[in-house]
């Protein structure tokens, strides 16, 4: 079950988690009387039954469209009262990195990505095709849903190449022909017409 737990002043590596699980976590740090205090909000959210990328992606990837459909639906069924929910997930998205436990419940580092995960597709919105598909069609498109997020996840290495591309087409030499323009139609048909 879903909750959100908070413990003070204890190392995340203290912390006992479920074992084999997915975990999102925040630490927040402040300052009382010079000291400092650590806060760490946590969710375990689900088993995992192994460690490849792709799956811990799916599987969080199917809490976050659950997440989306239940608060979509709460919205729609109490519109008169004007009230939004906030989606809870939401915020432990604002990480770069989605641990995970191993089999004896101490956390390891399952997925670290170079931007934050609220800014790849993992932030659900009304027009993505996860939300529009056809419910036969949810399989896969949480399959590609996720790939697409594990790309994401490289983005700023994309860019890097893509600039160092740019960078050798602008500095290779560049030979510049002077093209023969085609004439044209009626060019031609005087031409043909003075030699006739």
């Amino acid at each position: 079950m879903l909750t959100i737990n908070q413990i003070k002043n204890v190392a995340i590596e203290n912390i006992s988690f479920a074992p084999n699980s997915l975990v999102l976590l925040k630490v927040r740090e402040t300052e009382s009387n010079g000291m400092i205090n650590t806060t760490v909000n946590y969710i375990e959210v689900c088993e995992l039954k192994d460690t490849k990328e792709l799956t811990i992606v799916q599987n969080l990837l199917r809490y976050c469209l659950a997440e989306f459909n239940v608060s979509k639906g709460f919205e729609s069924d109490f519109k008169e009262t004007g009230i939004r929910q906030r989606r809870i997930l939401q915020p432990f998205l604002n990480t770069k990195v989605l641990f995970r436990t191993d089999s004896t419940g101490k956390i390891s580092r399952a997925l670290i990505s170079e931007i934050e995960f609220n800014k790849t597709a993992m932030n659900i919105k009304h027009n993505h095709a996860i939300v529009t598909a056809k419910p036969e069609n949810t399989k896969a498109a949480i399959f590609q849903h996720s790939k697409a997020i594990l790309a994401q996840c490289s983005y700023l290495s994309m860019i890097g190449k893509e600039v160092e591309n740019i960078i050798s087409l602008c500095s290779e030499d560049v030979k510049i022909t002077k093209e023969r323009k085609p004439k044209s139609k009626t060019t031609a048909n005087k031409e043909t017409e003075k030699a006739a």
